[in-house]
């Protein structure tokens, strides 16, 4: 700063210099407005000077008085001794009443002059008096009222700052200031009821705060910590500091422990798992607890090899939860799913981060489970897509989108078409035809086949309704839907509600169905063939059903799967397997189908070895139902000759 601004500015202390001149008087004027104690002493000490004041002019006119008295009197005497010199002494003086009047003046000099020494000896005892009761006055008053103010006072500013004030001395007193002693008492409890109070709230906050930021179960920090923790490791990776990784860990198995051996032992589990990342992890890092049987790990890494240390880091979680748990005499297994995403790489916060590291897991989980995987862009879009195509399936299954088209079934023996397997058939108004093998495991994830199947069921029977008796319709149930109770209820009541006969349906179920729950698959396929449904055997060959299996059941048919068939022509071994799976459900009363016959070849060499039907290309594809219509209005009788030709020995 120059020194043209320096001296352009006003100088602070200028406004104090009269405070300053004079501080004496501030002080006293400070001291007066903030004590009753000052103003007391104050008042009573005016009272002794106004009293002094006015004794020592009384005794100072007294003492006039008596110097008066004392000085006619003197003067008497000179007088009366002259007189009495100038007189002989022999002659006897007769006295006058001029002199007799003096006298008697001499004699009340005499008694002023007493009068006078007695007043002022009147007076001085009467001050010392006064003075000694003013004492005693202002001691008692220092004693019973300022000191007791004062205590008070002192002990209110006290509280006030927050002090543990216990209690006032017992002052063993009834009057006005015992009654504030008491009053104070009473305040100093309800302070410290209060402070109590306030602690336990305090108390409570603090603890509410740990319920807010860790698991109540395991004391790992939770989502809201995690993410605070995330938060400032990505501020520290904007200054050049190594990276972070982050890793999402879902437990495999975990259900059956809650399922088979009850939440408690889940809850152990749980703890023990979380002790274990705790030990497995740096310190530093952080292990926190998502909800349900989910972990996170947040770990620093070097930017030069955090591929190599999250993989050595993911193998050590892995291999800490897959060590059995003791249990007292339970012994329990699980394993773990991991999904990694680089911090700032894959995320540029918490919540996107935690999302690629989620993304990454359940890819892990599709890819076989008890592994892990690190987030890829590419898993990302697929899950956008599969979220869009969800939206795009729910509208159109809404909006009946999603239409049955019919493969017709066809009999080897004279080539007569008997009936047609109900496939769906999807085509977006974008994307054009979707394949089935896209939507229908997508329908089977989202948990709506039920209602799927209702919708392509009722249409279905509506198309049916409008062919010959003859031709029969085959629905194609996932394993999925076996586990409903109510399945057969509902198909039974679509087929009532549209009128359709119940022999005209047949329903297909795969191999996987039967070994994924034997017992509720059969319980179904009963409730239907009492209800007068055929049963069918889809993809025999292809899965791990038994021959005890088949006998239980009672199908109806056995479908050769399509690689069996395609082969056989090229391979003995699938011809051989073609071979003994018609002998098979030819010696147990059933009928088979052949899968996926596109050329004339294969359709006679089928018909040879004794196969009752057949479905493929070759007889056609599946078709909507106008253009099953128009197949069956054409003369039929020259397309079972044409048929019937191609499936001949040339």
């Amino acid at each position: 700063m120059s020194q043209e601004t320096a001296a352009a500015l006003p100088d602070p202390t200028a406004a104090l210099e009269p405070a300053a001149a004079l501080p004496w008087m501030v002080r006293a004027r400070a001291t007066l407005r903030a004590s009753i104690r000052a103003r007391t002493k104050l008042f009573i000490g005016l009272f002794f000077a106004l009293f002094a004041t006015q004794t020592t002019l009384l005794a100072s006119q007294l003492i006039a008085f008596g110097h008066a008295f004392e000085r006619v009197d003197t003067t008497w005497h000179d007088e009366s001794a002259a007189r009495e010199a100038e007189a002989p002494p022999t002659q006897a003086v007769s006295a006058s009443p001029r002199e007799l009047a003096v006298e008697r003046l001499h004699s009340q000099v005499q008694r002023g002059i007493l009068r006078v020494h007695h007043t002022l000896e009147a007076a001085s005892a009467i001050a010392l008096a006064t003075l000694a009761f003013g004492l005693v006055l202002l001691h008692y008053l220092e004693r019973t009222l300022l000191r007791p103010l004062h205590t008070l006072t002192d002990s209110l500013v006290r509280l006030a700052h927050g002090e543990d004030m216990r209690a006032l001395p017992d002052m063993n007193r009834t009057d006005e200031i015992g009654a504030m002693a008491h009053a104070f008492d009473t305040l100093c409890e309800k302070s410290r009821e209060l402070h109590i109070a306030h602690e336990a709230t305090r108390a409570a906050e603090a603890h509410a705060q740990a319920l807010a930021r860790h698991d109540p179960l395991t004391g790992l920090p939770n989502r809201r910590l995690l993410a605070a923790e995330m938060s400032a490791a990505l501020a520290r990776t904007q200054r050049r500091s190594p990276d972070y990784l982050v890793f999402v860990i879902d437990l495999d198995r975990f259900k059956p422990v809650n399922d088979f051996h009850g939440h408690a032992a889940g809850d152990t589990v749980l703890c023990e798992i979380a002790a274990r990342l705790r030990r497995v992890v740096r310190d530093g890092d952080t292990v926190a607890r998502l909800g349900g049987d989910e972990f996170a790990v947040l770990a620093r890494v070097h930017r030069d090899d955090h591929i190599e240390a999250a993989s050595e880091l993911a193998q050590r979680l892995l291999a800490a939860t897959r060590a059995p748990i003791d249990i007292g005499k339970l012994r329990i297994n699980v394993d773990a799913s991991i999904g990694i995403a680089c911090c700032p790489r894959d995320g540029g916060d918490p919540d996107a981060l935690l999302r690629a590291a989620d993304i990454a897991m359940y890819r892990a989980k599709c890819e076989g489970k008890g592994t892990y995987r690190f987030f890829e862009q590419k898993m990302d879009d697929e899950l956008r897509l599969q979220a869009s195509l969800e939206s795009d399936l729910r509208r159109a299954l809404a909006g009946g989108e999603i239409r049955p088209f019919y493969q017709p079934l066809v009999r080897l023996a004279d080539g007569q078409t008997t009936g047609f397997e109900i496939l769906a058939r999807w085509h977006h108004e974008q994307r054009g035809w979707i394949s089935p093998e896209v939507f229908v495991p997508l329908i089977e994830q989202m948990g709506i086949s039920p209602v799927f199947t209702a919708s392509i069921l009722r249409r279905a029977c509506r198309d049916a309704l409008s062919w010959p008796a003859r031709y029969h319709l085959a629905l194609n149930l996932s394993p999925a839907q076996f586990k409903d109770t109510q399945l057969a209820a509902l198909l039974l009541t679509i087929l009532a509600d549209e009128g359709m006969p119940p022999e005209r349906m047949e329903i297909e179920i795969t191999e996987s169905a039967l070994m994924s729950d034997f017992d509720a698959a059969r319980a179904v396929l009963a409730d239907f063939r009492n209800a007068g449904l055929r049963m069918s055997l889809d993809d025999f060959g292809t899965g791990y059903s038994s021959l005890q299996h088949l006998r239980e059941l009672k199908v109806d048919k056995l479908k050769i799967d399509r690689s069996f068939v395609l082969s056989m022509t090229s391979c003995n071994e699938s011809a051989k397997i073609v071979d003994a799976i018609i002998a098979l459900s030819t010696n147990l009363g059933m009928s088979t189908v052949a899968e996926g016959v596109e050329t004339a070849e294969l359709a006679r060499t089928l018909a040879a070895k004794g196969c009752d039907y057949a479905q493929g290309y070759f007889f056609g594809k599946a078709m909507a139902a106008r253009e099953i219509d128009a197949l069956l209005n054409v003369d039929r009788a020259a397309n079972e000759a044409r048929l019937k030709r191609l499936v001949e020995p040339a």
